[in-house]
């Protein structure tokens, strides 16, 4: 019992730490972004891995409830969350590869679509 309240607690601890709008922040002011390409293509790489670790975050979280027995194998919530993952993880490759490929436009739309498919693992580990 105690091992499935603490993969819960460890599931809906993950699903909240998705980010789905802007951060506040009261520090001081950012300073003007750079226009050199380097510091756009550092923040860019930043991104795609960001996106990988909360996948593989994601992945682990649904492992670990799978293993407890909270998500039912062969289930709807489970069946849901392999598609969700699996979409995740393509979106994040072809991110990826248009990354490493230059193709600024491609691997903007990439992410988009590998955020989509992250808001719904985050929606299936929630039970909605």
């Amino acid at each position: 019992m105690f091992r499935s309240l603490l993969c819960v607690g460890l599931a809906v601890s993950l699903a909240a730490c998705g980010a789905t709008g802007p951060v506040a922040s009261t520090g001081p002011a950012p300073a003007q972004p750079s226009t050199s390409p380097l510091s756009q293509t550092s923040i860019d790489d930043k991104a795609v891995i960001v996106a990988f670790e909360a996948l593989d975050a994601a992945a682990s979280a649904a492992d670990a409830l799978l293993a407890a027995g909270v998500i039912a194998p062969g289930s709807t919530t489970a069946l849901r969350l392999a598609d969700s993952l699996s979409a995740a993880k393509t979106w994040l490759n072809t991110a990826s590869i248009a990354q490493r490929a230059g193709q600024a436009e491609n691997r903007a739309a990439a992410l988009a679509q590998a955020a989509a498919a992250l808001a719904a693992v985050r929606q299936a580990l929630k039970g909605n």
